[in-house]
């Protein structure tokens, strides 16, 4: 039986990928680390996706940011696939603890591929990276060959890890991908996030007392559905991929989008309770963020299978 190791497991795309893998493969065990202790909720999202066999999964509890557990953890798992989704998710909080966040992201990183050198394992590795690592730089649609521009903590650490990547690239037979993901969300997501943030608001119109205040209406960020961004992840990973792979739908929708469809759902108009307040915004933050995704759709042949309006329906009927 192949081992499969899912760093992060519990979060939103850790649950969609063990979803995926279980689905697909029969013959796949799945190791999965994670900082929060209480597994119970992790399968009970499992369970709202369909999955209710759990045999072959496992979630361990290790310290990433201690190498010598990580490499004894490598050696008891020796796995055929590592999806390195581990680390904070938050821009704006990497500005509160830039150190921790580089710490972490680097850290997790670098333990692992020194884990997997010092075992001489080197099994199909994907590691998230992010689109923010673009920033402003002057394009709308970003490709693999883009310019990076990192404007936040978080950024400028994914930044890092992707570099080393190319390098490791050329110095070992590694079959490393760096999948730069731009937005996905589900009804799996956390109320911080923008989507599930106008969500909530207006499923409580009735019980809330201030206006909803958002930075923008009209920045463009490319949104997918975080089940379909999953199965592009296993796919990349199953097909002995050695690349930097642009992860997203190529099309661009305004924060407006968002909130003319939730807020129809609820049979009101936006406009009597939402409030723009620009102090919000980033200093630096791209306006457009979409990703060029030809490579992908080329190599893999891969799209994905829900389209925006389906993803915010998706999310406001799902969501508790």
């Amino acid at each position: 039986m192949k081992k499969v190791l899912i760093t992060g497991i519990t979060g939103q795309d850790g649950i969609f990928l063990t979803n995926t893998i279980i689905n697909n493969q029969e013959d796949y065990y799945i190791h999965g680390i994670s900082r929060n202790k209480n597994s119970n909720t992790f399968f009970e999202k499992l369970k709202s996706l369909g999955l209710n066999d759990f045999s072959r999964i496992k979630i361990d509890e290790v310290n990433l940011l201690n190498e010598a557990d990580v490499n004894e953890y490598l050696q008891y798992v020796s796995p055929s696939f590592i999806y390195n989704l581990a680390g904070p998710s938050s821009v704006y909080k990497s500005f509160q603890n830039p150190d921790e966040v580089s710490l972490q992201i680097n850290g997790i990183f670098d333990n692992l591929i020194n884990s997997m050198i010092k075992n001489n394992n080197f099994p199909n590795f994907f590691q998230a990276s992010s689109s923010e690592m673009f920033g402003d730089n002057g394009k709308e649609y970003q490709d693999e060959t883009g310019i990076f521009l990192p404007n936040s903590p978080y950024a400028a650490s994914k930044l890092q890890v992707h570099k080393k990547i190319q390098k490791l690239r050329q110095e070992y037979d590694f079959k490393l991908v760096s999948g730069i993901m731009f937005n996905h969300e589900s009804e799996l997501r956390t109320k911080e996030y923008l989507i599930m943030k106008i969500i909530n608001y207006a499923k409580n119109l009735q019980t809330v007392k201030n206006s909803l205040t958002l930075g923008s209406l009209d920045y463009v960020r490319d949104w997918s559905f975080a089940g379909d961004i999953a199965n592009c992840m296993y796919s990349l990973n199953e097909n002995n991929i050695n690349e930097d792979f642009v992860i997203g739908s190529g099309k661009g929708k305004k924060i407006l989008d968002i909130l003319e469809i939730i807020f129809s759902e609820v049979n009101k108009e936006w406009e009597e309770f939402v409030e723009i307040d620009s102090s919000l915004l980033r200093i630096g933050d791209p306006k457009v963020l979409v990703a060029n995704p030809k490579k992908l759709f080329t190599s893999l042949n891969w799209k994905p299978e829900l389209n925006f309006e389906s993803l915010i329906l998706r999310c406001f009927k799902l969501s508790n």
